[in-house]
């Protein structure tokens, strides 16, 4: 008799514990921030829009026009993680608004509109028509970025990974994820070379001419 009480209160517990895990999980799930179109400033030092469209444009589609890389340019330096955003965009469309994969993928950010269209809507994009439009192609990866990294907690390659493979897992994912970096860590390259060069040359022009020796 004593026990099956053991035993029984050993279930108990176990049950109170199994439903306090879940109810912490739920709660997770119901505070969880949603992803935002705000603009976030602190990167000051990338937004001279046209120094980055200039850098970035080696990768876009020879056929895209300038003002097209540079509204996309624009809009993804508006978020936190912009210059990521432009390393995504590099490697999905080349900067071409128009395209389409076979799997329904479309815009700047090749977002698949019929999977994301209810959420995507909250954010004023209404239409299929709005993933061709520069801004809103850029929004919709943000909301749809956003919204993978508070699902891998924080973890960037995992977010990529989802961004381009939903639950799936596979060498093809990580490939994915490891040439976005790759571009990224290239474009901040370029952008902190051309950040010394300029300084370089602001010190030079203080020193002013120097003076030949007889």
């Amino acid at each position: 008799m004593r026990k099956e009480k053991r035993d029984l209160i050993v279930a108990i517990g176990v049950a109170l514990g199994v439903l306090i895990v879940a109810l912490c999980w739920l709660y997770s799930l119901l505070t969880a921030p949603e992803p935002s179109v705000e603009v976030d400033t602190s990167q000051s030092s990338l937004t001279d829009t046209q120094r980055v469209a200039s850098i970035v444009k080696k990768r876009a589609k020879p056929y895209v026009p300038d003002s097209i890389i540079e509204t996309i340019v624009s809009e993804s330096l508006k978020y936190k993680y912009g210059l990521l955003y432009l390393s995504i965009i590099s490697v999905e469309s080349g900067f071409d608004i128009f395209a389409r994969s076979n799997a329904g993928a479309v815009g700047c950010g090749q977002v698949k509109y019929t999977v994301w269209k209810d959420t995507l809507r909250n954010f004023g994009i209404n239409s299929y028509r709005d993933m061709f439009d520069p801004r809103y192609c850029v929004r919709a990866l943000h909301i749809v970025y956003s919204t993978y990294l508070r699902k891998a907690k924080g973890d960037y390659l995992k977010a990529l990974q989802y961004y381009v493979c939903g639950n799936r897992r596979g060498k093809a994912c990580e490939a994915y994820a490891n040439k976005v970096l790759t571009v990224y860590g290239l474009y901040m390259l370029q952008l902190e070379r051309e950040w010394n060069h300029n300084e370089t040359s602001k010190d030079r022009s203080k020193e002013g001419p120097k003076q030949q020796v007889e």
